[in-house]
């Protein structure tokens, strides 16, 4: 990597022969003003010198690296001038919320519906005859007719919020500069986010920041696989082997006061298909997800009667199945990592 850390490390790398060079010429013009004197008095002068030459050496290379070291650190954010703001390319932490309202664009500015809003931040809208005020933390919108009324308003800004489908739509302009809450817009093909940072979060230092307080995420512009729900998840079980429940699934929603929407249970390749289990999950309510493993390797897959009979048996029983094939395949307890190759 270019940059001054380099360079530095160089530099001490330098230094450092120099020293060295220095100190051994200086012992070496020593030892042959010694050499061939049987004088034990010389030959401890020697001792000495040698063991304090090594001393130094090993204090200047430790002195020079940690020296060095910390210079890389201190300086990182200019080891590499190409570098991008992390921010902008990785998704956030923090709050995660899907808009039901698409976002759009007029005069420069994005307009997020005041529903999508209110379920992001904290705020408090009151209405009187033609008038909406809009409050956050202290801060406030307020419009007449959907005309901006603020006192600090200018006239080269959007002036008006939008109704939509009879959805109103607040300019990211008045967000920011009357409810303090920064917005930050990632609407491309790979992110289509926007991120709303509280004022609180602005003033902290990005590394320390949430990465963004909040994201959004358009549900129209987001595909959802088969059957995969457009807001929350499937909560599910497993409890086939649950012997303080007898295996039971009602019992089961009773002891915890939720309606599962899933169960899973192992089934292995060449085994039937468990038409019996499957009503039981549909008879409470679920649908079932199956572990289906070919224990003995992949070999024994292949196009024949009993394939083509579970599939038969998985789509007369008329609920959506989550086929969990060939999980866990780099795990020792499997046959199916000797067979991984052909997956």
């Amino acid at each position: 990597m270019g940059g001054k850390g380099s360079v530095s490390h160089s530099i001490f790398e330098l230094m450092y022969l120099f020293i060295f060079n220095l100190f051994y010429s200086s012992i070496n013009t020593e030892f042959k003003k010694l050499r061939g004197r049987n004088c034990l008095k010389n030959r401890k002068i020697l001792m000495i010198l040698v063991i304090t030459f090594m001393l130094l050496i090993l204090g200047v290379g430790l002195f020079f690296l940690i020296k060095g070291d910390n210079y890389d650190l201190k300086n990182i954010s200019v080891i590499d001038s190409d570098a991008k703001d992390f921010s902008e390319d990785i998704v956030f932490d923090g709050n995660h919320y899907k808009i039901s309202d698409p976002i759009f664009e007029e005069e420069n500015n994005l307009f997020i519906s005041l529903n999508d809003l209110k379920e992001v931040i904290p705020i408090e809208i009151t209405e009187n005859n033609n008038e909406m005020k809009i409050s956050h933390n202290g801060e406030s919108i307020l419009y007449n007719d959907k005309v901006i009324q603020n006192s600090n308003a200018n006239e080269n800004e959007v002036q008006q919020y939008r109704i939509k489908n009879e959805i109103i739509y607040i300019p990211e302009r008045h967000i920011e500069k009357y409810l303090g809450v920064e917005v930050t817009y990632f609407y491309d093909s790979k992110t289509k986010t926007v991120a709303l940072t509280s004022r609180k979060e602005q003033q902290l230092e990005k590394i320390d920041q949430q990465l963004g307080s909040t994201i959004f995420i358009e549900k129209n512009n987001v595909q959802t696989e088969k059957f995969e729900p457009r807001n929350g998840l499937y909560l599910g079980g497993y409890v086939i082997q649950d012997e303080y429940i007898n295996a039971s699934m009602n019992t089961f929603n009773e002891i915890t006061n939720k309606q599962h929407a899933s169960y899973f249970r192992y089934v292995g390749y060449g085994k039937p298909f468990p038409e019996e289990w499957v009503e039981n999950v549909k008879s409470v309510g679920g649908f079932p997800q199956i572990a289906w493993e070919p224990n003995n390797g992949l070999d024994e897959v292949i196009d024949d009667d009993y394939l083509r009979e579970f599939a038969k048996s998985a789509k007369e029983a008329g609920v959506p199945i989550l086929l969990r094939y060939a999980s866990e395949m780099n795990g020792t307890w499997l046959n199916i990592q000797e067979t991984q190759s052909s997956i």
